[in-house]
């Protein structure tokens, strides 16, 4: 049963990240307010994140490498979240992005260490990586080019 479900969720992800991206994205190429749509791309992209760290579909990692992930999905939807505060404006921004990036950071080591121990492990984690890399590289980009004062 368990297994049908995180079967399930995994075909469900990459359909769904899509759609959210599709909608943040529309932000840069729609003119007007269109704040709805950015607001629940980010929020079902975090969401997205959030809920992978829990339901996780590969059952060949361990123990460590699962917590590794579970540091991971929960860092990106902290900094996607901040990401959402940077372009809305709102306070609080600063410190998402901030936890956001050190926690993705910390949880990389993490999983970047299990990679070299078992090598096996790295092709089960390697879109957890290149997730986190992107999500943190715009992170940082938004806290050394942002102004959070105005």
């Amino acid at each position: 049963m368990k297994e049908k479900i995180l079967l399930g969720i995994q075909k469900v992800f990459f359909p769904l990240e899509l759609v959210a991206l599709i909608l943040i994205s529309l932000k840069f190429f729609l003119e007007g307010d269109n704040q709805i749509t950015t607001g629940v791309g980010f929020i079902l992209l975090a969401a997205l994140y959030f809920f992978t760290a829990y339901f996780s579909p590969q059952p060949g990692i361990s123990r460590f490498a699962g917590f590794s992930k579970k540091i991971l999905g929960v860092a990106l939807s902290v900094s996607v979240i901040g990401i959402y505060f940077t372009f809305m404006h709102l306070p609080g921004a600063q410190t998402m992005l901030t936890i956001g990036v050190t926690s993705i950071i910390i949880s990389m080591i993490f999983l970047l260490i299990e990679i070299l121990r078992k090598s096996e492990t790295a092709n089960l984690v390697k879109f957890s990586v290149i997730r986190g890399l992107v999500i943190s590289i715009c992170s940082a980009l938004l806290l050394y080019f942002a102004d959070f004062n105005a």
